[in-house]
């Protein structure tokens, strides 16, 4: 059965807290940073690594294609 969009959200929201919560205890200083900033974007460990990928081969292509 698939999850109701609020039980996506709620999931998303899960995950967002617990990387604020690595990130806070790697570096207590961020949740300062964080609460004074207009906004902010938190990533698990998963959608970096496909985010660094995809971003890689699209710089790679613009510089052989110069």
């Amino acid at each position: 059965m698939a999850a109701s969009p609020d039980e996506e959200r709620a999931g998303i929201r899960n995950v967002a807290m617990g990387t604020l919560d690595q990130l806070y205890s790697l570096q207590p200083s961020a949740r300062e940073a964080i609460q004074k900033a207009a906004g902010y974007a938190a990533f698990s460990e998963i959608s970096t690594k496909i985010l660094l990928a995809g971003g890689g081969g699209k710089r790679h292509r613009r510089e052989h294609d110069r």
